[in-house]
């Protein structure tokens, strides 16, 4: 788990991005992955790797693919987005 958003950058500026997403009033989680979606009424309960859980009415989902990622994986993480989202597989 990365400790800064957008990668690409050092840390320093970063940082800066980090302070522009808080002043928006977004909590950044950094240092830490999703273990589970549960659905709720209003929502979603995400429960992280560290065991903190997380009410969300919008979950913005950014997953990357990476070289080493397999067909079988990366159809996986589709399934996923598919089956909780109810998104439509043809559009991702």
């Amino acid at each position: 788990m990365s400790n800064q958003v957008m990668a690409p950058l050092d840390y320093e500026m970063a940082a800066i991005i980090h302070e522009h997403i808080f002043n928006k009033g977004v909590n950044l989680i950094l240092e830490d992955g999703v273990k589970s979606f549960a659905k709720k009424k209003n929502g979603a309960l995400i429960t992280l790797q560290s065991g903190e859980q997380v009410q969300a009415y919008l979950i913005i989902l950014a997953i990357g693919v990476n070289k080493k990622m397999t067909p079988v994986q990366f159809r996986n993480h589709l399934l996923l987005l598919h089956t909780f989202f109810k998104l439509s597989l043809t559009k991702c």
